[in-house]
């Protein structure tokens, strides 16, 4: 519960533009850096929260499933 209190603080400071996040370089890189990477350049005073996005931000992404549901879908129909 203490865990999810820090990172619902730390979503606070994000979404309020406090500290390195709303720094015009910040802003800029964020245009051109790997998501990933922005996060932990970026993320030193928000712990929990850059680690929670990089694990987000790393997993992979696959239509697979939703393909497999659409061919059985045709079939049927």
């Amino acid at each position: 519960m203490k865990r999810v209190a820090q990172v619902e603080r730390e979503f606070a400071i994000l979404k309020n533009g406090v500290g390195a996040f709303f720094r015009p370089s910040a802003l800029e890189n964020a245009k051109v850096m790997a998501p990933s990477q922005w996060w932990s350049v970026y993320g030193k005073h928000v712990t929990l929260l850059a680690a929670l996005a990089q694990q987000v931000l790393s997993q992979s992404a696959a239509a697979s499933a939703a393909e497999r549901n659409w061919s059985v879908y045709g079939q049927i129909h």
